[in-house]
């Protein structure tokens, strides 16, 4: 009885180590796809209106892409946008991409952004991966 309980505790224990390997093997096969990188540091406009961030993109071939967003929270102000012309063949390419405050007005300090870019791996769509990052930029 007690080898049983020692063999169904190593079972458990080899299941658990399993199961974080394969989430992070789809994680990495996502990174593979499509990689986004946003900053270090963002742009104020004079009147507050604007952050001009760079965003990083990198990803292979894929059927379409579906979305390519950013955004930007700071207290007292938020923004969303779009990365336009982003391009899926392998190379990396730098966005310098505006956002308008539609809520308040930005100002230097510190503030959230985020990129996020979601690809269709066929044409139905059936199969999608995505990449993003979300990190604390200093905006000046």
């Amino acid at each position: 009885m007690k080898r049983l309980a020692v063999l169904l505790t190593v079972v458990a224990l080899m299941a658990a180590l399993l199961l974080p390997a394969d989430m992070v093997t789809a994680q990495e096969r996502e990174t593979e796809v499509v990689r986004v990188e946003v900053g270090p540091s963002a742009k104020l406009t004079e009147d507050g209106q604007f952050v001009r961030v760079k965003v990083k993109v990198t990803c292979q071939p894929v059927d379409h892409i579906l979305e390519a967003l950013l955004f930007v929270q700071q207290e007292g102000a938020y923004g969303e946008g779009f990365l336009s012309s982003v391009v899926c063949h392998g190379k990396t390419h730098v966005h310098m991409e505006e956002v308008e405050a539609s809520d308040g007005a930005f100002r230097p300090g510190e503030a959230f952004v985020s990129a996020f870019v979601l690809v269709c791996l066929d044409a139905e769509c059936a199969q999608s991966v995505q990449g993003q990052e979300t990190r604390l930029e200093a905006i000046s």
